[in-house]
């Protein structure tokens, strides 16, 4: 049985700060920590995976207590908690209609969520591992999961049935993504490969190693003619499908990647597990800057045209405003780090 708590306002989250009719705020992101399900636990709980609706409206955090709650942008309020996963979820998702969430983790399980029906709970499927990551087709059925074993799989919401299944010799698989046309999905892994296959053919058409360490993450750009990647190794790489090229590597200066998230047709945000993201432009393959305020390895980043999200080991979700980040870039007298007095007022209380 999956159950949604309804529990409008701010009871299931902690603002660092007072609690005001404002959400809190330091400098430049509104700050907020997840409250215990019950009185039992006395730590907040560690974020594992969060996604944007593509409306702007909500976002979906789960934590390590194996709970997915539902916060409104707007006044930064919990409206749900999502109950029904017995160990770690590890990856949200809206699909591009925002008609569902799926979710997927530790336990194997991979659901999906009805937003038009108080996030009703559905179970997709069950895998014999666990499950590391799941996306959205555009078709707004089609779910494609990976994790501790070697298959790549799809589902579809409305059959109930599995609809692709892709073995590979790496069994372990932290990173996936689907062209915004849906024709191709891609993964990688700890080995450092790339693997794109196309959904029509149900080919292979790139096979790459692209790293020396664990992939985190790689997104196609818009057009689906590129991907980026970030690993363990520190470094990002951009590769060229049409012309099967790399358009460039870079090792990052701090620690290993561990979150992406393209901001726009030129910017890339990167978490690390030196407690900051670096903006890093994939034109001229230059790093614009860092951000600081976290206290540990940001591991989760997400973004739409006006915010980024961030969150990680220090169990804070951070907020920030687009439009007020690059200000403070373009007016930085010390780059490439975003003022450093922005980090002397960020302790986490």
């Amino acid at each position: 049985m999956w159950v949604a708590r309804i529990a409008f306002g701010f009871a299931a989250l902690f603002p660092i700060g007072s609690l005001n009719a404002e959400p809190p705020r330091d400098e430049l992101s509104i700050v907020l920590k997840l409250a215990p399900l019950d009185d039992k636990q006395t730590e907040p709980p560690v974020v594992t995976a969060m996604s944007l609706s593509p409306d702007q409206k909500w976002l979906a955090v789960a934590g390590d207590d194996h709970a997915i709650r539902i916060i409104e942008l707007q006044n930064c309020a919990t409206v749900a908690t999502l109950i029904g996963h017995s160990d770690w979820v590890r990856s949200v998702d809206f699909s591009n209609d925002g008609y569902h969430l799926a979710s997927c983790g530790n336990d194997g399980e991979l659901r999906s969520w009805d937003t038009r029906s108080e996030f009703k709970g559905t179970l997709v499927a069950k895998s014999k591992h666990a499950l590391a990551i799941v996306k959205f087709h555009p078709d707004n059925d089609r779910l494609f999961t990976a994790g501790f074993g070697n298959d790549v799989e799809g589902w579809s919401i409305k059959a109930g049935t599995r609809v692709m299944q892709h073995l590979c010799e790496c069994n372990d698989h932290r990173a996936l993504d689907v062209s915004s046309d849906g024709s191709l999905i891609a993964w990688g892994g700890r080995d450092g490969k790339i693997v794109v296959l196309n959904l029509n053919s149900g080919m292979i058409e790139h096979e790459r190693t692209l790293h020396q360490d664990r992939i985190r993450c790689l997104r196609f750009s818009q057009d689906g003619t590129r991907i980026s990647s970030v690993a363990e190794d520190r470094r990002i790489c951009r590769y060229d499908l049409l012309t099967q090229q790399v358009l460039f590597e870079k090792k990052l200066s701090g620690g290993k990647l561990m979150a992406m998230t393209l901001v726009d047709m030129v910017t890339t945000a990167i978490g690390s597990s030196d407690n900051l993201i670096h903006l890093h432009s994939i034109v001229d393959n230059k790093e614009l800057g860092t951000i600081p305020g976290h206290r540990g390895t940001v591991s989760i980043l997400c973004s739409d045209e006006n915010r980024l999200v961030s969150s990680g080991y220090d169990t804070t979700i951070r907020i920030w405003d687009w439009k007020q980040i690059w200000e403070m870039i373009e007016t930085s007298p010390a780059p490439p780090e975003v003022v450093r007095k922005l980090d002397e007022g960020n302790t986490v209380r």
